[in-house]
């Protein structure tokens, strides 16, 4: 006669089972976190660029106002900071009697020193402008 082996009714995974599966799962997750870590930092760094050719743009049009106003105004005193930890910088040489050379230097400040340091987002517009005659 044949024995018939008894299977316990209450079906379910082992322990081993259980672990095994989780430790799968972490293996599994861990580039998928780092993924979505570089894309926050993607993201943001993106974003702060997008604002710093905003406010950039802006304070060009602003130097260019002045400079049609009073060709020879000084637009270095237009530098200084911006909202959100964004800084400006102007600078302006003369290139003989009737143009001026303008470049407007805006960034995030990360480590929010008042100034813009190697590393941290720049946006530079050069332009030049005419004096009225």
């Amino acid at each position: 006669m044949k024995q018939h082996r008894r299977r316990d009714s209450q079906g379910g995974f082992t322990l081993v089972e259980v672990l095994a599966s989780m430790m799968l799962i972490a293996i599994a997750l861990v580039p998928v976190v780092k993924a979505l870590a570089n894309a926050q930092v993607t993201g943001t760094r993106s974003q702060r660029a997008t604002q710093a050719l905003f406010y950039a743009e802006r304070m060009m049009e602003d130097v260019r106002a002045e400079l049609l106003e009073t060709f020879n105004t000084d637009v270095t005193t237009l530098s200084g900071a911006l909202p959100d930890n964004f800084v400006c910088v102007v600078s302006g040489t003369n290139d003989g009697a009737l143009l001026k050379l303008v470049r407007v230097q805006v960034g995030y400040d990360e480590d929010r020193d008042g100034g813009l340091d190697a590393g941290e987002i720049t946006v530079t517009l050069d332009t030049k402008v005419a004096r009225k005659l």
